[in-house]
């Protein structure tokens, strides 16, 4: 699994894919600045620019999937970690 500049993705809410997906416009690592990579492979943690219509759609911790995995995604139970869920002040979202 790896997700790169120009796939699909959706947004996983409430165990729920949303109906829109958006185009991976930028991807790269946080390090004590941006790093653009144009690929995140599993495990790495980084950051994602996409084609959303409203920020506040992508909080922090959202979980993001590509498009065409949804299906695999959906109906399994997500163990998260206790960090996941929670908001930029530590409470739960």
């Amino acid at each position: 699994g790896a997700m790169e500049e120009g796939d699909r993705i959706s947004i996983i809410d409430g165990g729920q894919a949303r109906k829109d997906s958006y185009s991976v416009q930028e991807i790269g690592l946080v390090l004590p600045h941006r790093m653009r990579t144009k690929a995140l492979s599993r495990g790495q943690m980084g950051y994602v620019i996409a084609g959303l219509r409203d920020p506040r759609e992508a909080r922090p911790g959202t979980i993001l999937t590509l498009q065409k995995t949804v299906n695999t995604v959906v109906g399994n139970e997500m163990i998260l970690p206790p960090s996941m869920g929670k908001n930029v002040m530590g409470q739960q979202s």
